[in-house]
């Protein structure tokens, strides 16, 4: 049968490679927001009370060599509403009680604090998403602990954020990181305009959070917000989850693992695209960077940071750090170095995840009953539970059901003394840290991959496929059409 260019069977068919070409050009990840769970009647939140009992040892230098003597301020846990008349109960459930901690309503732009008991594990319960924070400890006044601010849409890369921003440290601040360029505006917790400013894809701008308060950012295109401080974070992944192939940071140190496929990794400088270092990966390796290996901090003698893009072909984790350094200012340091803080990492089911946990790891499993193996080792956590890792090291494991884990540094010794008279002494527990707790709802947002960007960017995630598709789909016509009339 010949087939004529003006028959119906051709228009049909033309008819049917445009669509099907549109459509593969279309990005395969879309953006969940609040309104995604408009049916989600209960937003849960868990995380383990780190000790915070000091002992006269923990000390800090002030002028001139005198030793400033610091109380501990307890670990506090502060909510800040997104929307009105949020209704929140906090529970103990340590050791699978359900003990009523507080139970109160929150409004959007408000915030709510606790001063929860030590050592327990505990769970927070709203109506309405929230931003949920635990901080504390011995130097939280005076130093900022490493973080990403939650999105308002669960995420970590949106386009509004309300948070209760950590305490400014000596030299650190907050940050916006551009996935696309837009304009952002900051707003103190009145609603008043602090200051609007423009940001660059794939570059950074400084925030003008002075004080330890509530905030709210939007912005026309998405960014990531996110605090220099002391420290380890687990960076959120610029496309959704903790766990992906495009990450950005700001740390004199990072640590970047490799999942269950072999990577090639690079780290390039924020708004400039420079090749920092790369390197490939064996499945489920590590990989320390400090600044004597790369030049990811500003000099070769000084600790700050610069910002940069994690890129990798397969899935990575990558954590972001300062260390307590052991040998009195060398850079000999390793990852068992990580200073003392927390984090949160989130894993989807049957899906495995290989982390490294420093001092200990706590899961929680907030849907289901999570069967987890842990290097061939098997363990059960009832939904609504938690239980200890019990190990430290680089870890592989899988679970069944959505889970959460709180991962805790710990590191036995600090250098305290002044740089003229350096000494160590043992550190027993947190000195500071802050996290946002991770809803299980979070777990599985996704993100568009960022698109290409100016000329001269190396950045190698963007949608670029499902055009290339339609472009080959349209000459295939042509070349058809041709062949039909000759």
């Amino acid at each position: 049968m010949v087939i004529s260019a003006n028959s119906a069977w051709m228009k049909f068919f033309i008819f049917y490679l445009v669509i099907s070409a549109l459509a593969m050009s279309l990005p395969c990840k879309t953006v969940q927001n609040v309104n995604a769970y408009a049916d989600t009647s209960e937003w849960v939140y868990y995380g383990y009370s780190p000790s915070a009992n000091y002992t006269e040892k923990d000390v800090e230098w002030g002028a001139a060599g005198t030793i400033v003597h610091l109380s501990s301020n307890g670990t506090k846990l502060t909510i800040v509403g997104y929307n009105d008349s949020t209704h929140v109960t906090i529970y103990d459930i340590t050791g699978g009680q359900s003990k009523v901690i507080d139970s109160f309503t929150v409004d959007r732009m408000d915030e709510h604090s606790v001063l929860l008991p030590l050592e327990i594990s505990f769970k927070v319960v709203s109506d309405n998403p929230i931003a949920v924070l635990i901080h504390g400890g011995i130097m939280y006044p005076l130093s900022a602990s490493r973080l990403f601010y939650p999105s308002t849409d669960g995420g970590y890369a949106g386009k509004e954020f309300i948070f209760h921003a950590i305490v400014i440290g000596r030299g650190q601040g907050h940050y916006a990181y551009g996935i696309e360029s837009g304009e952002i505006t900051v707003y103190d917790r009145k609603g008043s305009v602090i200051k609007t400013l423009n940001v660059q894809a794939n570059s950074t701008v400084s925030l003008p959070l002075l004080k330890e308060d509530v905030y709210r950012i939007s912005s026309t295109g998405r960014i990531m917000v996110y605090s220099t401080g002391e420290g380890f974070d687990v960076c959120p992944s610029v496309l959704g989850g903790k766990i992906g192939k495009l990450f950005f940071s700001s740390s004199p140190r990072l640590l970047i693992i490799s999942q269950e496929k072999p990577t090639k990794v690079r780290i390039l400088e924020a708004g400039k695209g420079t090749v920092l270092a790369e390197k490939d990966l064996a499945p489920r390796e590590a990989w320390f960077i400090n600044r004597t290996i790369a030049p990811i901090t500003v000099t070769s003698t000084s600790d700050a940071p610069k910002h940069v893009l994690i890129e990798s072909t397969e899935d990575i984790v990558v954590y972001s750090a300062t260390t307590a350094v052991p040998t009195g200012g060398g850079y000999t340091d390793g990852m068992r170095w990580i200073r003392c803080g927390i984090s949160f990492i989130g894993i989807k089911p049957h899906e495995p995840a290989t982390l490294y946990v420093v001092s200990r790891a706590i899961v929680f499993s907030p849907v289901a009953n999570a069967q987890i193996n842990i290097g061939g080792i098997k363990m059960t956590v009832k939904k609504g539970g938690y239980k200890e890792l019990g190990a430290s090291g680089i870890l592989t494991l899988t679970s069944n059901a959505t889970i959460i884990i709180q991962l805790i540094s710990q590191v036995a010794t600090e250098n305290v003394g002044t740089p003229a008279n350096p000494y160590f002494i043992g550190v027993i527990d947190m000195r500071n840290f802050g996290s946002y707790l991770m809803s299980p709802n979070s777990v599985s947002i996704e993100y568009p991959p960022p698109k290409k960007t100016e000329e001269g960017s190396n950045m190698i995630y963007f949608v670029a496929g499902g055009a290339a598709v339609a472009v080959i789909a349209a000459a295939l016509v042509i070349i058809f059409l041709k062949k039909q009339k000759s």
